[in-house]
């Protein structure tokens, strides 16, 4: 079993079971200094720059203890349940091929509609496909999975791209429709390496970022619905603003901090791809708990 793979999956695992455990929200915490107003009297009020104390996915940043004597077989189970065989095949999968042949069997249950579209493109990257098998085993729902097809397509398909929640749109640095699904193989030289890099992240970003949507009670709904109950649009402004700001805050620690550790551990240098695929799972998770947590604080003050 490949270590820096399985180093990765724990990584993943452990993010997956902190969220749907339902304690994904007190890992991202916002709270106003002592002596300062709440957060809604805040943004209401001419305060132009958050007074709270941030405290994001603090339990996530130390991965040292993932790397032990104990069996890595044994450490997945504890994530993944009954899904740890699907995810033992992807950790000791030696070629695109094989890591292909899983994706297929997971989509086949889960996304139909891309088998064979998006998974012959997309499945044969480790860190992508353990991205579908870790959030539809922590989100096994129709509208999870409803979620994550329309993010996937419009990304692939739409010049447009996906607009996330806060009206960030993930554009393909290459559209489906300049590739022969006959010639799949040509796709490594359109995805250049400049390039590739991005289409991982961008890949597991849409997945997270669409199922996190509705795990955390339909959040574009509610980001709406809390903007709407701003005085006026300096207000919404500085509502959307604090809002991506946030969000992006606790992306960004998240980010960085699992890059590092996963550095610290693991010969990462080796892929750093797929230092970039748990970086950017655990980083996309923290940004949309971070907006739950957000929009929670605010909606509780209403």
């Amino acid at each position: 079993m490949s270590d820096l793979n399985a180093l990765t999956a724990l990584i993943y695992g452990r993010v997956g079971k902190l969220l749907a455990d339902g304690t994904g929200p007190q890992l991202a915490k916002i709270q106003s200094k002592p002596g300062a107003q709440n957060l809604l009297q805040q943004l209401r009020g001419n305060t132009q720059l958050p007074q709270v104390d941030l405290d994001f996915f603090s339990g996530l940043l130390d991965l040292h203890d993932l790397v032990s004597e104990r069996d890595l077989g044994d450490q997945l189970r504890d994530f993944f349940a009954d899904q740890v065989n699907v995810v033992k095949r992807l950790v000791e999968a030696t070629s695109p091929a094989e890591i292909l042949a899983v994706s297929r069997e997971v989509v086949t249950d889960q996304l139909q509609d891309l088998r064979d579209t998006i998974v012959p493109l997309i499945g044969r990257q480790f860190g992508i496909a353990l991205s579908f098998v870790t959030t539809l085993r922590n989100l096994p729902t129709p509208e999870a999975r409803d979620a994550i097809q329309d993010a996937v397509l419009r990304y692939f398909f739409t010049k447009e791209g996906y607009e996330t929640v806060d009206k960030v749109r993930i554009v393909a640095p290459v559209h489906l429709s300049d590739l022969d699904p006959k010639q799949l193989g040509q796709a490594k030289a359109l995805f250049s390496e400049r390039t590739a890099e991005r289409y991982v992240r961008d890949a597991i970003r849409l997945i997270v970022e669409a199922a996190g949507d509705v795990r955390y009670l339909d959040l574009k709904k509610r980001y709406d619905a809390m903007r709407d109950h701003m005085p006026d649009d300096e207000k919404k402004t500085k509502f959307a603003d604090w809002f991506r700001g946030f969000s992006s805050v606790a992306e960004s620690t998240v980010t960085g901090a699992v890059e590092e550790a996963c550095l610290g551990v693991a010969a990462f240098q080796t892929n750093p791809l797929i230092a970039a695929s748990a970086s950017t799972f655990a980083g996309t998770a923290a940004r949309k708990a971070a907006q739950h947590v957000f929009l929670s604080e605010l909606e509780a003050r209403l």
